[in-house]
């Protein structure tokens, strides 16, 4: 497998493991954890809360076209040592995003956003 499928799966464990933070906050609602109605039960987070969940949705948003990017670049015969750059950079900029969510680090948040969206259209373009 290359590393760049690798990271495929990583972006995908990352996209899941982003949930974490947002079930801890509903756990600590004074009204208990409520598994009935978990959208009402979010939409009601603020503060770090609300960050966490707004990060793992759009942990979910950014996975489909970097796994496409990725499965594009390989079919059309792009550079593995460029893609693989890439796509660790991908990684990164996500994990990277999230964690600059929770802390409430707008502009950082916004950086590593636009550095990890470079990767993909690198992604896109390199075979070019």
């Amino acid at each position: 497998m290359t590393v760049p499928m690798i990271c495929v799966f990583a972006a995908f464990v990352l996209t899941y493991a982003a949930h974490l933070p947002g079930l801890l906050a509903r756990a600590k609602d004074p009204e208990g954890f409520n598994n009935r109605q978990p959208r009402a039960q979010q939409a009601k987070l603020s503060g770090w809360g609300a960050r966490a969940v707004a990060g793992h949705a759009n942990a979910h948003e950014a996975f489909a076209p970097f796994a496409a990017a990725v499965v594009v670049n390989h079919l059309a015969g792009g550079d593995l040592r460029i893609a693989s750059i890439l796509s660790i950079g991908f990684v990164v900029c996500r994990a990277a995003y999230h964690a600059a969510y929770l802390l409430d680090v707008d502009y950082l948040r916004t950086l590593v956003w636009f550095l990890g969206l470079a990767c993909v259209v690198g992604l896109f373009v390199q075979p070019l």
